[in-house]
């Protein structure tokens, strides 16, 4: 059983984790961190702690939680009232980093949530939202109605709400006459799907036959389609090109007419590939990205266009490696006494065990 005395800070306890170790592949043990999970006896109030300082050796571990009266789990800090009797669970956490716990690199122990990202448009209206675990990567897809032209903010944030990776980009209207188009955009992306390269996706053209649209991945080959009906559907995949954001990774797809000049009103389409399972963390970002339309013979009337977004937790923003720590499973598990501290003793219970064997019943004194 381990004992504390209540404000006797720092408590120190010394456990057997290496024996039970789950993560075996981490041969320096400043890759793990461990999480107490303790519930009081008598009242049923959890705290959660990771051990700010922990040392690890081959019989025992020692951790350290410090007493606080405003408990912080990443902080190690724990409020242990009331006094009595506590079950304590201790977990393992691994990771590639070793830079221990906080809002950054350790997921909340009570919901599983490592960050969250938000996308917002120029009025600063919330689009999309979305808490990460640390499995997290996502492919998403929202509408958007030309009452959101101008900037969109992609935000990552830690647990703190903290950004960790901020990219804007511009939302435009294509403004055409609807009729000459099948009352409909002239290009549009379907099917954003990601692969384990890149993505896959259509690309439904509803300009008039003759038409050509032109895709190309940076400064690589470009691809040319001609509309042999209207509307036509053709699909595409390609391949992640090094960081997702980089200009190198971006298609750029461009309408032109039967004689090969732009068309006035309209605004190119783009796409960014990445990877599922990517070897990047850290970002929120669109992949594919369809403007919207505004009808120059109709009145103003209004066709809205669709942002497909993903997005992947990191606590350093487009790394290559992952930096917050995830859960392994349970190691050790036991009793902890809190006892006051003297000249502060309080109401106590002590711990009677019911005929069954299974409960618990209390008694003060």
């Amino acid at each position: 059983m381990l004992q504390a005395v209540y404000k006797t800070s720092p408590y120190t306890f010394y456990l057997s984790t290496e024996d039970n170790r789950i993560d075996t592949s981490k041969t320096d043990t400043d890759n793990l961190l461990y999480l107490f999970k303790l519930t009081n006896d008598m009242s049923g109030e959890i705290q959660y702690a990771f051990s700010p300082v922990q040392v690890i050796y081959n019989r025992y571990s020692k951790f350290v939680l410090y007493h606080n009266t405003t408990p912080l789990y990443y902080a190690g800090r724990v409020n242990l009232v009331p006094n009595g009797y506590w079950n304590y669970k201790v977990y393992e956490y691994s990771g590639n980093t070793t830079t221990g716990s906080s809002c950054q690199t350790i997921p909340n122990p009570a919901t599983g949530n490592i960050g969250d990202y938000t996308i917002k448009n120029t009025a600063g209206a919330t689009l999309s939202t979305a808490n990460f675990t640390p499995s997290g990567l996502y492919d998403q897809s929202v509408a958007v109605d030309t009452t959101s032209l101008g900037s969109f903010e992609f935000k990552l944030l830690d647990l703190c709400s903290v950004a960790i990776k901020t990219l804007n980009f511009t939302y435009a209207a294509q403004v055409f006459p609807f009729a000459t188009f099948n009352n409909a955009l002239p290009l549009a992306f379907d099917n954003v799907v990601q692969t384990a390269t890149g993505i896959t996706f259509d690309i439904i053209c509803n300009a008039p036959v003759g038409y050509k649209y032109e895709l190309q991945q940076g400064t690589g080959v470009t691809t040319i389609i001609t509309a042999s009906s209207q509307p036509q559907t053709n699909s595409f995949s390609y391949s992640q090109i090094g960081q997702p954001d980089l200009a190198a990774n971006k298609i750029v797809i461009k309408l032109t007419d039967s004689g090969g000049s732009a068309v006035g009103g309209m605004t190119d389409l783009y796409a960014y590939p990445i990877s599922n399972p990517t070897s990047y963390y850290g970002f929120v970002m669109p992949i594919a990205v369809t403007h919207g339309g505004i009808d120059t013979a109709g009145g103003g009337a209004v066709l809205n266009g669709k942002i497909y977004f993903t997005a992947s937790y990191n606590g350093v923003g487009m790394s290559t490696s992952k930096s917050y720590y995830t859960l392994q499973g349970l190691t050790t598990q036991g009793k902890l006494y809190v006892s006051e501290p003297s000249g502060e003793e309080q109401v106590q219970y002590n711990q009677h065990p019911d005929p069954s064997g299974t409960n618990y019943i209390w008694y003060g004194q």
